[in-house]
């Protein structure tokens, strides 16, 4: 008896089974980072128009035009305007797609359907943050990155490289 053993397939390992876990062990994805944070327009057509405020800067005024000013009493008032524009909407499909047998989804020993559900929505959360923060706008949002409202700051003399200090931001606030 003690020349069989699990260690030695031949020995008697073979009638030992593998361990098999039912569940499936998948890297964990950031959640969602800007469609929870984002105006989301409903959409009943292909595309929409809606009005905008047109400002590009708000190194002298706000909303396109608009200017507060300090007055002492019975001075004369200036009047600003706010400016605006049309933005259109052009609503694009983010899809997924994969192919299973009947007797894969019928044997696998985990619940297949479930899991390609939750890994399918998992990669495009991912595909959508990408285009929200790379996206080029030719099919696909204009990301941050590419975004004409994006600042861009010069780094301080001796800041290291892909670094971030106070006076990098006081530089974008001002801008």
């Amino acid at each position: 008896l003690k020349a069989n053993t699990e260690g030695d397939p031949g020995a008697g390992g073979f009638t030992v089974p593998d361990q098999f876990s039912a569940q499936l062990l998948m890297q964990s994805l950031e959640t969602a980072i800007i469609r929870p944070r984002a105006f989301v327009v409903p959409m009943s057509s292909q595309t929409l128009k809606i009005p905008a405020i047109n400002a590009t800067s708000h190194a002298s005024s706000l909303f396109g035009g608009v200017i507060a000013y300090w007055l002492a009493e019975s001075a004369t008032l200036t009047e600003s305007n706010p400016a605006f524009r049309q933005v259109q909407l052009t609503a694009r499909k983010l899809s997924g797609y994969t192919i299973t047998s009947n007797e894969l989804r019928r044997d696998s020993a985990i619940p297949l359907e479930v899991v390609l559900q939750r890994l399918f929505g998992n990669a495009l959360t991912w595909f959508e943050d990408q285009a929200f923060f790379n996206g080029t706008g030719v099919g696909q949002p204009v990301g941050i990155i590419n975004a004409s409202a994006l600042i861009s700051v010069a780094k301080e003399t001796g800041q290291a490289a892909t670094t971030i200090v106070a006076a990098n931001l006081d530089k974008m606030y001002s801008r």
